[in-house]
């Protein structure tokens, strides 16, 4: 019976930021998918809230609202985040769902607006994992600088012994 949502994401800003949010429309695993929503601009905002601390919340809703447009069932893709890296932490980066205190938070409301009860939400994380050409590249770089040096050096020794 899901006819609205708001998600409400909570991150590091000092190590991801967010660059855009939308909605997957044309997604077939968009839990609206083939329906009319809106998303109400003020809604879909981002807020610095302090040092290492940031949010985006995207409020979704069928349109026009049930019972003119029927809710949906079952499971699928409620937003797309995406982040840009601005620093390569050795720690995860939380991405959280959780704030209960305010009413900027992640919830999904049914087609007489109440909220749908029992909703798990799952917290996520960034983590940066470097592929295998970046952990190879600074050995070998490495590598070539050491015998590149042992080279020049034994050149300059032969030069100046033949004096």
């Amino acid at each position: 019976g899901l006819a609205a949502a708001q998600i409400y994401l909570e991150f590091n800003d000092t190590m991801i930021n967010a660059t855009r949010w939308f909605e997957p429309k044309n997604d077939t695993d968009y839990i609206f998918y083939g329906k009319t929503t809106r998303s109400p601009s003020n809604d879909t905002s981002y807020i610095h809230l302090a040092y290492g601390k940031a949010r985006v919340m995207v409020t979704i809703l069928l349109f026009p609202t049930p019972p003119e447009q029927p809710t949906v069932s079952g499971s699928g893709k409620i937003c797309t985040f995406e982040f840009n890296v601005t620093s390569l932490p050795p720690k995860n980066c939380i991405l959280s769902l959780h704030n209960l205190t305010d009413i900027g938070r992640t919830f999904l409301l049914d087609g007489s607006g109440a909220e749908i009860p029992g909703v798990k939400l799952e917290d996520g994380s960034y983590a940066f994992i470097p592929e295998l050409t970046s952990v190879l590249a600074l050995p070998l770089l490495m590598a070539s600088t050491a015998v590149i040096f042992l080279f020049r050096k034994k050149a300059f020794i032969r030069k100046t012994s033949k004096t």
